[in-house]
């Protein structure tokens, strides 16, 4: 059966009482017990006009005598950081994308403001839902916290020492998860908040939890539910604020790009990408699957599309290895400097005839004087000039023997090369090919060494 728990954000010394009161009233009245999040140190320009309330750590108190729990809300609930961290839902934060020793101070100033009053807050959430793993680590050496109350997942589970209590909706309904926490910010609710809110409690009474209800005992990681479940919630944001007609049309460019087949299975490979992705810390740039990179399907069929096996076949910069597990070669070889990265592709790997090893493409980068047919080198060179890659690529050529290199070209942007790799490749190779263009105006272009 579902279980429903009610969240209710930015209680502070400022604030609007009457609201804050009249919802206090009506969960009484149904003894209902909520997590109410305190902004220990209140800065926020947006509740400035608010009345101060006198007796706000008094009224804490009666909250937690009562059975509320008490969870610390940000520090001083002020954004100073455009990161949506580990959580996305906004791309402001008062803690994600901040250094551990700023981050640490924060949270080590909120815990001595809620000591000060007597309180030791046993849960934590950000402001705008928005933290990274230094969070964490901030709240690990800081405090005893060890309870999150967000992300989209089924139910409670269990990363880096914390139990996270899902919190998907801002307003009561029925949902498909065991545990929903509705999040409500008593400051900004109109009437008609109130009265939805009552009637849903009156009809579900029996299904709201607090948080001294809830079973930490049995939580285990995250299930490729809650991962589905969280991807979709995101696409779901997305969806709406961008605005539903715009979203529709982007979704099916998606498909004729990708192809309604290559769509499905590439929307779950990446899901479970993302679970690597979470499990072995690499970057996030490596979970976009095959079938959603029409250019890396290009690359693959320009190597297979020969008469013959081809006897080696390098990519460097391999990420998780799809290029690779499309090609047929006797030998294929992957390269790729996170090392991270290099132990999810071994597990992908299933095979385990794929080599992968640790490697940066730079002057001192060696192959070991090797033959191969193919040299891939795809997705880094564009953020420097042509003189910095014709010194290494001149290099890498002329002490191995590779008869066709697959480079890729990008428009000219801030930031971004424009690469012309007639000057960047030794006048022996010439280009036989060009591919594209593909989303970006990016093209592959394939050089052969004349013979």
């Amino acid at each position: 059966m579902a279980s429903y728990i009610i969240r209710l954000d930015d209680a502070a010394e400022k604030r609007d009482i009457s609201k804050w009161n009249q919802i206090e009233q009506m969960l009484d009245a149904y003894a209902v017990k909520p997590l109410a999040g305190v902004i220990p140190c209140c800065m926020d320009p947006e509740m400035e006009h608010y009345e101060k309330d006198a007796c706000f750590w008094e009224k804490v108190r009666s909250w937690e005598k009562k059975g509320w729990t008490i969870a610390m809300h940000g520090y001083r609930h002020v954004y100073d950081s455009m990161d949506g961290g580990l959580n996305p839902v906004q791309n402001k934060s008062e803690f994600a994308g901040h250094p551990l020793e700023v981050q640490k101070k924060k949270i080590r100033q909120g815990i001595a403001v809620f000591r000060q009053h007597g309180i030791e807050p046993s849960v934590f959430f950000a402001p705008s839902h928005t933290f990274d793993h230094n969070t964490l680590e901030a709240l690990k050496q800081e405090s005893a916290i060890r309870i999150i109350s967000d992300t989209a997942a089924n139910s409670i589970y269990k990363y880096r020492d914390f139990w996270f209590v899902p919190q998907q909706s801002g307003r009561a309904r029925r949902l498909p998860f065991q545990i929903s926490t509705f999040c409500y910010h008593p400051n900004n609710m109109q009437e008609q908040d109130f009265v939805k809110l009552e009637k849903f409690i009156q009809t579900n009474r029996n299904s709201f939890l607090g948080f001294e209800e809830l079973d930490f005992t049995c939580s285990t990681g995250k299930t490729i539910f809650d991962y589905v479940a969280g991807q979709g919630y995101f696409l779901f944001r997305k969806f709406r604020e961008s605005g539903r007609k715009a979203a529709m049309v982007k979704l099916i460019n998606k498909v004729k790009e990708a192809g309604f087949c290559n769509t499905v299975t590439g929307s779950v490979k990446r899901v479970y990408y993302e679970l690597l992705c979470r499990k072995y810390r690499f970057d996030r740039w490596h979970i976009s699957p095959y079938e959603l990179r029409k250019y890396i399907q290009a690359a693959a069929g320009c190597i297979n599309k020969g008469g013959g096996i081809p006897h080696r076949v390098i990519d460097i910069g391999c990420g998780l290895g799809e290029l690779l597990r499309h090609v047929r070669a006797e030998d294929r070889i992957g390269y790729d400097a996170e090392v991270q990265v290099i132990r999810a592709a071994k597990r992908l790997d299933r095979t385990k005839k794929i080599t992968f090893r640790q490697g940066r493409f730079n002057k001192t980068f060696s192959l070991g004087s090797i033959q191969a047919d193919y040299l891939v080198t795809l997705n880094f060179t564009h953020g420097k000039p042509e003189t910095y890659w014709k010194e290494i690529y001149h290099k890498q050529l002329s002490e191995n023997d590779i008869r066709c290199v697959i480079v890729d070209v990008f428009p000219r942007k801030d930031g971004q090369y424009h690469l012309n790799w007639n000057h960047i490749l030794p006048a022996g190779y010439q280009r036989m090919e060009r591919l594209g263009p593909f989303p970006g105006k990016k093209y592959l272009e394939v050089y052969e060494k004349k013979q």
